[in-house]
């Protein structure tokens, strides 16, 4: 069954394109949306969806305010705040105020997935773009390392892989020819069973690899 998601930002475009983004995975519904706190309120009393995306900075209520009603709207559903860099100081707070985690805007499509099914389960996602919180006493979703059948450059490419770098933007960033990063990539490929780079993504997620 679909894990139902409510998406409440004030900014239209994001909305379209996380509504766009959600349509691709079978295993995510989106069953609404607002563009503020207080509607926000108002739509997930009745819809009671199993996780929000939040946004920490929108018109009308504070998004304090907003977090604690939802909560006592819906205590079941679980809410993973959208921040922007220069906003983690506030995201300590709204994690003791019970938030199940916080992910920023800029994260690639597959980590904003898997934060999404971590919270689902119960677990707590700190995004490690946001590093002060990240290195702080914060809890954090720590991912198990990649089997061990791969070695530590077939892991890197992995984790790149699922990322959705292209071989070239890997070979640029770990410094080696693009037919090397094919090769590896070929490599991992066959050591996990996999044949798409849509099986190795599904992989990473079912796994909690990200």
């Amino acid at each position: 069954m679909a894990i139902t998601v409510f998406i409440a930002d004030d900014h239209l475009p994001l909305r379209r394109e996380l509504q766009q983004l959600f349509e691709t995975q079978p295993d995510l519904l989106v069953v609404g949306e607002a563009s503020n706190g207080t509607e926000a309120i108002r739509k997930v009393k009745n819809l009671s969806p199993q996780v929000i995306l939040l946004d920490i900075s929108m018109p009308g209520k504070s998004v304090i305010e907003t977090l604690a009603e939802l909560r006592r709207v819906s205590p079941a559903t679980k809410i993973l705040i959208l921040t922007m860099y220069e906003e983690e100081q506030y995201v300590k707070t709204l994690l003791e105020k019970g938030a199940s985690g916080y992910v920023c805007k800029q994260v690639a499509d597959i980590e904003l997935i898997t934060a999404i099914h971590a919270v689902h389960k119960g677990r707590l996602f700190v995004d490690v773009h946001l590093p002060e919180l990240a290195q702080s006493d914060t809890p954090r979703l720590l991912p198990p390392l990649v089997p061990q059948v791969l070695s530590v450059r077939e892991q890197e490419i992995f984790r790149l892989v699922v990322r959705g770098h292209t071989n070239l933007e890997i070979a640029q960033t770990i410094q080696i020819s693009v037919k090397s990063v094919e090769t590896y990539r070929a490599r991992v490929m066959k050591k996990l069973g996999l044949r798409t780079r849509a099986e190795l993504v599904r992989y990473a997620i079912e796994t909690e690899l990200l």
